[in-house]
């Protein structure tokens, strides 16, 4: 009669059957706790398929690094000495190899890249820029991709430019990225000219009954909208939609000599969120605000709706947001990377031979709040700044 099976030598497959069944990350994790064969088992399924959660990357010259949220573990894959600018689900990656140039989709996995052009339309680059980064130089500060690349070449890329093109656009087979005017589309009266005053904060692909396309955001919380077409010519046409929200008040700071630090847009839910970010000189992040964009007949408002965070993981960054589902009602985190000080000028968001800024990254509970910044230790951030990981 052969033995009976315990808890730590269950049949063989059975693990792995039931960690397949498991898609919440939470019920992976307390299975960790039944003993240690269940623990390595649901580290070993972590790595080998699909993890449930992002990893951060951390690139350097020096070798990049890759820490896994569930198994906590860190690991080392291949990546350029590029900076990377957008990631998309999948392992891809918006970068540019000479920080303000030689811009490319990047799959980190196989190495496949798509190139991107250096230039706008109607703008000539100089062949040879010796120092600095020149005026007429294309600097992407954040994009997005929509979908993710296919053989086709039926996906579009958005980018937020540093200069006076602050949105552009392109798709496979075009010579050149194609910059938005707002001035040209945007409803209300003056709107035009209020929007060339702002900036854009933050890019995400969204698709709703009203408007499936790209939504950009600005600093005074109003929203561009671009609804991509395709021709037969390979160009790109569509509508750009403009919407100010002249009820809605930005929330002031909760603390005097706070400030806001950042604005990202993050889809929950089938649902776009607005989620402030408030740092304290010293103290860097300090809180976080989350709102919903709600429509009523065609005019869209934000509301503030924290409940929203629910019994989820907000991983936030420009150009790189996205909403983990737990699948239990606790209360929500918003993991955050160090980007609060925004795009104030090209030397601060491309640098050559400098190190990144890594020390403001951690996370926020909701409720209660409190914030943790106990992250592994990185390698030097000397060629860009963190970024999620999204398989």
């Amino acid at each position: 009669m052969e033995p009976a099976h315990t808890w730590a030598d269950p049949p063989e497959g059975l693990l792995d059957h039931i960690f397949s069944l498991l898609r919440s990350f939470v019920d992976r994790a307390c299975c960790t706790g039944v003993c240690n064969s269940w623990r390595v088992s649901a580290t070993e399924k972590e790595h080998a398929a699909p993890p449930l959660l992002p990893c951060l990357l951390m690139p350097s010259t020096a070798g990049a690094s890759c820490f896994h949220f569930f198994s906590k573990t860190t690991t080392k894959p291949i990546a350029p000495h590029a900076r990377f600018c957008g990631s998309i689900p999948g392992g891809w990656f918006v970068v540019a190899h000479q920080q303000w140039r030689e811009y490319a989709l990047l799959k980190l996995s196989s190495g496949e890249r798509i190139s991107f052009p250096d230039g706008l339309r109607g703008q000539e680059i100089p062949f040879d820029l010796r120092v600095g980064v020149q005026p007429s130089a294309l600097v992407i500060l954040a994009a997005t991709v929509s979908p993710a690349p296919t053989p086709d070449g039926r996906y579009v890329v958005a980018a937020i430019t540093f200069g006076h093109n602050k949105a552009v656009v392109w798709k496979p087979g075009m010579e050149r990225w194609i910059p938005l005017e707002p001035q040209q589309a945007l409803r209300g009266p003056a709107l035009g000219k209020r929007n060339q005053l702002e900036k854009l904060e933050d890019v995400i692909y969204y698709s709703c009954d009203q408007h499936e396309g790209f939504y950009f955001l600005t600093s005074q919380e109003h929203l561009l909208v671009f609804d991509p077409e395709y021709d037969d010519d390979g160009q790109i046409s569509g509508d750009l939609d403009g919407y100010l929200f002249p009820d809605h008040h930005m929330t002031s700071p909760p603390e005097a000599g706070q400030v806001v630090g950042g604005r990202y847009l993050v889809e929950s839910d089938g649902r776009l969120l607005m989620v402030k970010r408030f740092v304290s000189p010293g103290r860097g992040t300090v809180s976080f605000q989350v709102f919903t964009l709600e429509w009523e007949t065609s005019d869209p408002h934000w509301e503030s709706s924290a409940a929203v965070v629910t019994g989820k993981l907000l991983f936030i960054g420009r150009g790189c947001s996205r909403a983990i589902q737990t699948g239990r009602s606790g209360p929500g985190f918003i993991y955050f990377l160090d980007d609060a000080e925004g795009f104030p000028d090209v030397q601060s968001t491309v640098r050559t031979e400098k190190q990144y800024r890594c020390s403001d990254t951690g996370w926020f509970c909701c409720s209660p709040q409190y914030i943790e910044k106990s992250w592994p230790q990185g390698p030097r951030p000397d060629c860009s700044p963190w970024i999620w990981l999204y398989h």
